[in-house]
């Protein structure tokens, strides 16, 4: 039952509720192991065009196809969760990883899911993501450090095209 609990039916990545319990228990091993952790934050662009454009089901189709990318694209390290129940966004816990090696893995996802053509009922979909990162820091709480990768991605996601990485230190 905790497996149904903590995981998002749409995407199969661990889902919300994980989420905080996860990244408090990263934040007091990095503390204690004196090790570097970073948070990569990735939002699709535009998802709500998408979502009025071609439908919910179609939109729930292709975030869970973005899910599985991501949920690939990641190390023995990494945990990938859906940031929300009904949201566009995801969050990568990169553990023992720098802020720049967190920001050129945002980049490789960012570039995986923008190269990717979503195939739902032989119609081709094309989408773009922004990424905001940002490394643990001494006096950082749960809340802190997310709010942090949260004003990387505001950043990334107004700028004229998106589709960028953004880090925040």
């Amino acid at each position: 039952m905790e497996i149904d609990n903590f995981t998002d039916e749409l995407t199969g990545l661990k889902n919300y509720k994980a989420l905080k319990e996860y990244v408090i228990d990263k934040i007091k091993e990095s503390i204690h192991d004196k090790k570097v952790l970073s948070i990569i934050l990735i939002d699709v662009d535009n998802f709500k065009n998408f979502n009025t454009t071609y439908g919910y089901n179609t939109a729930d189709r292709v975030l869970k196809a973005v899910g599985e990318l991501l949920g690939k694209d990641k190390r023995a390290t990494d945990e990938v969760f859906r940031q929300f129940l009904k949201g566009d966004e995801f969050l990568v816990v990169a553990s023992e990883t720098s802020s720049d090696d967190a920001l050129k893995a945002a980049e490789r996802k960012r570039k995986l899911i923008e190269n990717a053509t979503f195939v739902i009922d032989e119609a081709r979909y094309k989408l773009t993501v922004s990424c905001g990162v940002t490394e643990f820091k001494a006096g950082d709480d749960y809340t802190s450090f997310t709010n942090r990768a949260h004003s990387a991605l505001v950043e990334a996601k107004s700028q004229q095209f998106k589709n960028c990485s953004k880090l925040f230190y």
